[in-house]
């Protein structure tokens, strides 16, 4: 990513549902030159990846909270969840926690203006109870052409 020149025009939003992955998103992008730890141990995007040419946020990484109202060329969307926890209708919270939020994965998947990549376990989301409660992750994991490499893919 930084050392390519069509990176120069591209912005790139980095979306997770849970505080305590968008730290370990930072300390990777911390550890990778993207970002860095502030003295108060807040994380913030490097200088060099704060804006386009154009002006525009170049990289942000954060929780859905922090994207709404923005967009970005690409979008890394982390569906964080994977268990195997028994699905019922009385925990399916435990099992899908915030992504049975319709309003937080409208916001996570209209952030993107070219691309969308979905990071998740797809497992996850290709049976009745993730039709019934995470409709829209179920479509897409299910709507797609599958590769047992690489899974739903367009």
């Amino acid at each position: 990513m930084k050392r390519d020149p069509a990176f120069e025009k591209l912005s790139v939003g980095i979306i997770t549902f849970y505080s305590k992955q968008v730290d370990i998103l930072f300390e990777e992008a911390t550890n990778r030159g993207y970002a860095e730890q502030n003295k108060d141990g807040s994380y913030s995007i490097a200088p060099d990846f704060q804006m386009t040419k154009s002006g525009d946020e170049k990289l942000r990484i954060g929780s859905v909270d922090s994207f709404q109202g923005k967009e970005f060329d690409v979008v890394i969307l982390s569906t964080v969840r994977s268990n195997d926890i028994e699905r019922t209708d009385e925990n399916y919270l435990k099992v899908f926690g915030f992504l049975t939020l319709f309003n937080r994965l409208n916001v996570a998947f209209s952030r993107a203006k070219k691309m969308i990549i979905v990071a998740g376990d797809s497992k996850m989301f290709n049976d009745e109870y993730a039709r019934k409660y995470t409709e829209g992750l179920y479509e897409f994991c299910t709507s797609f052409s599958k590769d047992e490499k690489y899974g739903a893919r367009i």
